[in-house]
């Protein structure tokens, strides 16, 4: 869970968080525990500030749980931009129409919907103006004047890598092009570039230190370090590069 540190001062802080992750090929729910220093979280802060989206006015209400890697951007990211945050509770949470009738009543700004609920839910602010999903493959999703980002990330890379702004309704969203000190390569089973169009495993470039919790072995098969402040994260999914650059999966 979030909040487990160990070590003593500032830059030796480490934390811990825990992620289950569905395997389509093994059918199989698989744990594991990614473990994150203040420099994954200052790399995270950094990508985001760099999207321009958000800043001291907005008022974002906080869906995600603290368990979930979400959280980073979800909370603590307009947290130390200034913004003020709303933490749902539970029972607003579950509830489609009570999130709206929140995001109404208190004058949200922005805030991050699963793609579950985007299917049925319907604004009534005047306010809205942003709204982030991901976490699974969005399907014919779009809002009328709403700025709606479709993000791809995962625990091992603390969060969204890509982003991409929903401008209609795809039967398959793109997941967009990498954020700023991210690269993403498509490579086949050798870890060789595949032509454009052509599927392969997607692979996250970037300044990541994250390791698995006592976990050398899957550590290693993960995490593929380039060079100093180079890391290859191998997601496990399969997709491809479109005409316009962007990546689908």
């Amino acid at each position: 869970d979030w909040g487990h540190c160990v070590g003593s001062g500032m830059q030796s802080h480490e934390y811990l968080a825990k992620a289950g992750a569905w395997s389509a090929k093994r059918k199989t729910l698989s744990d594991r525990s990614a473990l994150y220093t203040v420099h994954d979280i200052e790399f995270c802060m950094s990508r985001k500030k760099a999207l321009n989206m958000f800043d001291e006015n907005d008022i974002q209400a906080n869906l995600a749980h603290f368990t979930f890697t979400v959280i980073m951007e979800d909370l603590f990211f307009h947290l130390l931009n200034g913004c003020t945050v709303h933490i749902l509770s539970d029972e607003v949470r579950k509830n489609v129409e009570l999130i709206s009738n929140y995001y109404e009543e208190h004058n949200i700004t922005c805030g991050y919907l699963p793609p579950t609920v985007l299917k049925i839910f319907k604004s009534k602010s005047n306010t809205l103006k942003t709204i982030l999903t991901g976490s699974e493959r969005v399907s014919n999703t779009y809002l009328e004047n709403i700025c709606l980002t479709n993000n791809y990330g995962m625990s091992e890379t603390m969060g969204a890598v890509l982003c991409f702004v929903i401008d209609k309704k795809y039967e398959n969203t793109p997941i967009g092009k990498p954020e700023k000190g991210v690269e993403v390569k498509i490579l086949d089973s050798d870890l060789k570039e595949v032509k454009k169009g052509e599927c392969g495993e997607i692979c996250i470039i970037g300044d990541f230190r994250t390791t698995y919790f006592k976990d050398e072995k899957r550590t290693k098969e993960t995490f593929i370090k380039l060079d100093e402040h180079k890391v290859m994260v191998r997601t496990g999914d399969i997709g491809f590069f479109d005409e316009d650059n962007n990546v689908i999966y």
